[in-house]
């Protein structure tokens, strides 16, 4: 069974426009699925980084790690947040 879509209105640059023509170009692909496979892959990405971040955030709390070790992992940013 198909799952039920919802149309998204996205502004984009020519050139990005360009470029996702080129790679459909001879393809079965459209457009909508090369911008969907695009979006489900950045998804995926941010939540399991979002995952990574709270998984060294409880490492850190319970000292099993040093800060050094979670700015290396994470990033200063978030690790002062995590530990400030």
């Amino acid at each position: 069974m198909k799952q039920k879509q919802e149309l998204l209105t996205i502004r984009i640059e020519p050139k990005l426009k360009e470029k996702i023509n080129t790679l459909i170009h001879g393809k079965i692909k459209t457009k909508s699925d090369v911008i969907r496979e695009a979006l489900t892959e950045y998804v995926k990405k941010e939540e399991n980084l979002k995952e990574l971040k709270s998984e060294m955030a409880k490492r850190f709390a319970a000292n099993k790690i040093q800060f050094q070790d979670l700015v290396r992992i994470i990033g200063y940013e978030e690790a002062s947040k995590v530990a400030f």
